[in-house]
Parts: C-alpha cells; structure tokens; sequence
C-alpha cells in the first residue's frame, strides 16, 4: 500500500478546521446541484423544441 499525505484546513490553534471543511463540501455540493439544474432546462428546452417542430 502506499503512503498518501492528505493536508486538511487547520485553525489557529492547529486543530482540523470542521467548520470551513463543511462549508466547502456544502458549496461544492450547491454548485454541483446547479450545474444538474442548469443541464437539465437545456434538455427541456430542446425537448420542447423537438416537440413543437413536429
């Protein structure tokens, strides 16, 4: 197996910073949810246009 260094956020006090960790999984996750949202309308909206060109 190999050995992996994985660096986390710290706090002043050189303690694993949760709180920033969950609000950058939090922000990632929201903007992962955009784009899904986002790729989404577009195939609605060429859904819609394939639909109303028949």
């Amino acid at each position: 197996m190999s050995k992996m260094k994985i660096y986390l956020p710290i706090t002043k006090s050189c303690t694993i910073d949760w709180d920033f960790m969950e609000t950058l999984i939090t922000a990632e996750a929201r903007l992962a949810i955009r784009d899904v949202i986002a790729w989404r309308d577009k195939v609605i909206e060429k859904t819609k246009g394939v639909v109303a060109s028949e």
